[in-house]
């Protein structure tokens, strides 16, 4: 049988954790010469953390693989020594380490002249602690809760560590691994935590995917991000700029995009939550949004960044979007009067939906009965009333400043007044 390379017949993989690089593996044990007859056997052998293929072993819980069965030679016995005492005598076994350590993992292979080879590698098993966290916004409190998990120590398949919810106190927990790599933890105040380690515990690339029950997440699925190295000097700090198409007016309900830019924040690697105040949040360091809510519900956009250490910053601003219609309450509802002596127009809005407005006018005197009327605004602040009832249409535009002064500036089509610009200003009923 032709000698296979030693390069190639030998198979050595190292499995480490943390920022540790694989241990080169040593030069295999020349085999011995006890008989004449044949080639000798050569020795390989190959490590896995686990039988899923993860990186990092855990003590007391991983089944580390090794496997010698890529030997070569007639007639071999197995012998595999784990580095901790414990032994096999399989071409391939499975082994649960009990402490984090550095461990020489060797395998020898025996042919039927006793003709001995051996090769080794080395396998780095670590404990499960370390750090998270985790940021979202949650509708539920309409505000971003930044989540931080530490795990701070294992005794065998017990853990313990700390856990803190923006906001709130930091909590213990108690918890149990369970093969192969899940997690469960039971937090002090009724929240649990449950999930899988991932096969890499401190890369802040692979997430750590937590279910939570009892919060204000409950149900729902957490991704936690590692935590890797110390925290730097470089305090994350929100910036914030908000904008519309007019800067002189307040933007309009379903109309106007507002911007909201938080690009110009400092921190290290930047999370972003941009909240508009109506519960649409953006991730991204700018974004634009259309507004659709009452005008007299005051709005808060907020600029929350979290950095890669789990720090965050926010900055916010309060604005309205306007609207024309305040609801079925007339001693909160506004009107639209021009009130000059002998002909005179009064609209008012009782509903909208979207940019389509559904109310009354008075024309051509103030005591003349109501009749239906109907708007609708675009783009530009541009609107378009209709009264079916006596055919008459009003173009023009509306403006709304940040002082609350509102006017709306309309040419009649139709009617006795053809052609007749109206200037109405807003008026509220008390």
């Amino acid at each position: 049988m032709r000698r296979p390379s030693l390069a190639v017949a030998v198979a050595l993989a190292c499995v480490a954790c943390g920022s540790h690089p694989p241990t080169s593996p040593s030069t295999p044990a020349q085999p011995s010469t006890g008989g004449s007859g044949g080639s000798a056997p050569v020795a390989a052998i190959q490590l896995n953390a686990d039988a899923s293929g993860s990186r990092d072993a855990i003590a007391a819980l991983s089944e580390v693989v090794v496997d010698a069965s890529g030997s070569s030679g007639a007639n071999l016995t197995f012998a595999i020594d784990f580095g901790d005492g414990a032994t096999a005598e399989t071409a391939s076994a499975k082994h649960v380490y009990t402490a984090p350590a550095t461990y020489t993992v060797t395998a020898t292979v025996t042919d039927g002249q006793a003709r001995k080879a051996a090769a080794t590698a080395q396998i780095t098993v670590r404990d499960a602690t370390g750090n998270w966290f985790h940021a979202a916004y949650v509708q539920k409190h309409q505000q971003v809760e930044v989540r931080r998990l530490s795990i701070e120590a294992q005794s065998g398949t017990t853990v313990r560590g700390s856990y803190r919810v923006t906001g709130d106190v930091v909590r213990s927990f108690t918890g149990t691994l369970i093969a192969p790599r899940d997690i469960r933890m039971t937090i002090d105040g009724g929240v649990s935590l449950a999930g899988t380690l991932p096969g890499r515990l401190n890369d802040d690339t692979v997430p750590l995917t937590l279910i939570s029950t009892g919060d204000t997440l409950d149900g729902q699925r957490l991704d936690f991000r590692a935590i890797t190295g110390a925290a730097d000097g470089i305090l994350p700090e929100a910036a914030m700029k908000v904008s519309w198409d007019d800067p002189l007016a307040w933007p309009l309900a379903s109309i106007s995009p507002v911007k909201i830019d938080g690009g110009g924040s400092r921190g290290t690697s930047l999370s972003y939550f941009l909240e508009f105040g109506d519960g649409f949040v953006a991730t991204t360091p700018q974004a634009t949004h259309v507004l659709d809510t009452p005008f007299r519900r005051m709005l808060t956009a907020r600029v929350t960044v979290v950095d890669r250490f789990g720090r965050s910053s926010e900055r916010s601003f309060d604005y309205r979007d306007f609207e024309m219609a305040a609801g079925d309450n007339v001693a909160e509802r506004d009107y639209w009067m021009d009130g000059n002596l002998g002909d005179s127009l009064a609209v008012e809005f009782m509903t909208r939906t979207g940019r389509n407005y559904v109310g009354q006018a008075r024309f051509p005197t103030l005591s003349a009965p109501p009749t239906r009327a109907l708007a609708t605004l675009s783009e530009g602040a541009h609107i378009h009333i209709v009264l079916p009832d006596q055919g008459i249409t009003y173009e023009g535009t509306v403006k709304m400043s940040y002082q609350l002064n509102m006017v709306m500036t309309v040419v009649q089509h139709g009617g006795r007044l053809d052609g007749k610009t109206w200037v109405l200003n807003r008026t509220s009923y008390y």
